[in-house]
């Protein structure tokens, strides 16, 4: 897919979504409803205009709702074990949602996964960096309280 098609601005108003929750969740620690849910609404709405014919792109509602499905189905086993925000898989499933619009199903599945897995490696790393953080300060507090 061309990116600078002209047909690929629902790629570009997926990756906008996706930077402004992880910005909102950057300084607020938190992922807003009205952005993941809305998301996930237009993004179906979009897919059934094109659906309908009524937008010209690849994609449509069968690919935007099974991305939806697979960005929530890569990141839940995360947030089921309190390692991942819920609105974090509500912002990947919003991704997926409009990335169903710009392209065919296999296209859309393999970029929510994709999406899904280096966030989970993402998390993974962050996960080892505070683990060894939280070592060095104990470390730090140890030999300051003697």
């Amino acid at each position: 897919m061309d990116l600078l098609a002209a047909n690929a601005w629902p790629v570009w108003a997926a990756a906008l979504l996706l930077g402004v929750a992880a910005a909102i969740n950057a300084r607020t620690l938190t992922v807003p409803n009205w952005l993941t849910l809305g998301g996930v609404l237009s993004g179906w709405v979009v897919g059934a205009l094109a659906s309908a014919g009524a937008l010209p792109l690849r994609g449509g509602l069968g690919p935007s709702l099974a991305a939806t499905a697979i960005g929530f189905g890569v990141l839940i086993p995360w947030a089921s074990r309190g390692a991942l925000g819920v609105g974090c898989v509500k912002a990947q499933m919003a991704f997926g949602a409009w990335l169903g619009c710009a392209a065919d199903l296999g296209p859309a599945a393999a970029a929510a996964v994709a999406a899904g897995v280096a966030g989970s490696l993402a998390l993974g790393v962050v996960g080892v960096v505070a683990a060894r953080r939280r070592t060095d300060r104990s470390e730090f507090e140890l030999r300051w309280s003697r």
